[in-house]
């Protein structure tokens, strides 16, 4: 289930923040210039998620957490437990503001309480089963985003 989840979670928030800034009038709450900054916010995600998938290239693991052959503590995942997840909350967090709409914004909220209370726990349940203590002293010394 995971394996359709994340990627149906992230075109569907895509999809809506999209749809937002076309087809809903108003609501424009970061006044030109400053809707880019949103660039600033949107940059570091992608970063975060190119350096986590170099990590899997490394380290020769599937991404897949059900199929991983390693746990993965360096790099960037010795800042994050979810370097991937951090990097699509901030690329999300970054169109919404470039979009400057409110409904962006509460969009990307409802996509962060998702990946919090739901998406993250689930796997986190899997590398617990997976890695057994390995992962739970990784658990304990780093933390779930920042």
């Amino acid at each position: 289930m995971k394996k359709l989840l994340t990627p149906t979670l992230d075109l569907l928030t895509l999809g809506l923040i999209v749809m937002i800034h076309y087809f809903v009038p108003g609501y424009r709450v970061i006044l030109y210039p400053w809707h880019m900054a949103g660039v600033l916010v949107l940059l570091p995600g992608l970063f975060l998620m190119a350096s986590s998938f170099f990590m899997f290239q490394k380290y020769k693991t599937p991404m897949s957490h059900n199929r991983s052959s390693r746990l993965i503590t360096s790099g960037v995942f010795s800042l994050s437990r979810n370097p991937i997840y951090l990097g699509k909350v901030f690329l999300m967090t970054g169109l919404a503001i470039i979009t400057a709409h409110l409904f962006s914004l509460l969009v990307v909220v409802v996509y962060i309480i998702l990946y919090h209370a739901w998406v993250i726990p689930m796997e986190e349940r899997l590398l617990q089963q997976t890695f057994g203590h390995a992962y739970m002293k990784y658990r304990k010394k780093v933390r779930r985003w920042l």
